[in-house]
């Protein structure tokens, strides 16, 4: 492991959680379906690599500590379990306790000092769908179970308004469907619930949360080499059980789960894939209070499918794919305070 992890340190200064504050009726947030695009900039840096090349698996910050948690290692698609660990401060990249099945495309969000892991696809691909939801504590590096989601789901996406956890889109356990129904796990009940369906159902896509209001982020309909990107945005409020329609991605774009995240009240999205096994480097931002996607410097290389976490200013965003190959390099932005 290379030591360049201490390459710039900086003091978590604005890592935000999804506040909610109302925003009174929808026209307040200039909320309409067309998108305005501006040019910005931002820079990144090699920072290293990961132990096991790996795409597909979850990402997470907690502690300043990135965690990056199960995913495919090889061409044939295999699955891990492992979970490799690594903060600004110690070099190296110790391992945590493996997850109690290797499955990918798992939907995340994360607690205080918990990552939760909701459904994905069990084992190598193609396995099918599973309903569980897997619980890793950091402090004491052990996996719990959580409530089961009303029916399996692969390839969802994950957002925490308030005290509940939304799942939305994905796959069913045959992975033949893309799944209309949205789950709400209330945390201090752990209880489920079913909410307005999505009105455009998809898979790999990606989920944030802003000032309490749910996005559902671009994705694909179908699987593989059947696959259509899209660049549709939708976003729910929970006060008012109903989506919306949000402003398009610059371009279609799948394959950013793991790589979606909310700073400073905006949302980033950072590689994923154009089209089947087509890799992209880019990075949208999206302001929601200014109704518009800005499109950032690019990573240095594209990577379908990495691995990502904000630690307090910076983003990383480690692993990934090119062509089925997976990759090990970890990026840093330097400068996420002065550009977003």
């Amino acid at each position: 492991m290379q030591s360049d992890w201490l390459i710039q340190s900086l003091e978590p200064r604005r890592l935000l959680c999804a506040v909610h504050v109302e925003p009174g009726d929808e026209a307040s947030m200039g909320y309409s379906t067309a998108s305005a695009v501006t040019e910005s900039r931002l820079s990144w840096t090699g920072v290293g690599r990961l132990p096991v090349a790996r795409e597909e698996g979850a990402g997470a910050s907690v502690g300043g500590k990135l965690y990056v948690m199960g995913g495919f290692i090889n061409p044939t698609s295999d699955a891990t379990p492992g979970v490799d660990i690594c903060d600004r401060v110690k070099s190296g990249w110790p391992r945590g306790r493996a997850m109690p099945r290797a499955w990918p495309h798992t939907a995340t969000i994360v607690t205080a000092t918990r990552v939760w892991l909701f459904g994905g696809y069990v084992g190598a691909d193609p396995g099918p769908a599973t309903a569980a939801v897997l619980i890793y504590n950091v402090k004491t590096n052990k996996w719990t179970r959580g409530p089961d989601m009303p029916a399996p789901r692969g390839a969802a996406a994950a957002g925490l308004a308030g005290n509940t956890v939304y799942v939305f889109g994905g796959r069913n356990k045959a992975r033949t469907t893309d799944v209309k129904d949205v789950y709400a796990l209330n945390l201090d009940t752990n209880q489920w619930s079913t909410v307005a369906r999505m009105p455009n159902p998809r898979n790999h896509l990606s989920g944030a949360v802003v000032d309490g209001q749910v996005y559902a982020i671009g994705g694909q309909k179908n699987e593989a080499e059947r696959s259509i990107n899209l660049t549709a945005v939708h976003r729910y409020n929970p006060k008012k059980n109903r989506w919306f329609a949000a402003p398009d991605l610059p371009e279609a774009q799948s394959h950013t789960l793991a790589s979606t995240f909310v700073y400073d009240r905006k949302v980033i999205t950072v590689g994923g894939e154009s089209a089947h096994n087509v890799a992209t480097a880019n990075t949208f931002v999206f302001d929601p209070y200014k109704n518009e996607w800005s499109v950032e410097a690019s990573l240095p290389k594209v990577r379908r499918a990495p691995q990502a976490a904000l630690i307090g200013s910076q983003l990383f965003v480690a692993g990934g794919s090119v062509i089925g190959a997976q990759r090990d390099e970890v990026y840093a932005t330097q400068n996420l305070d002065d550009v977003i």
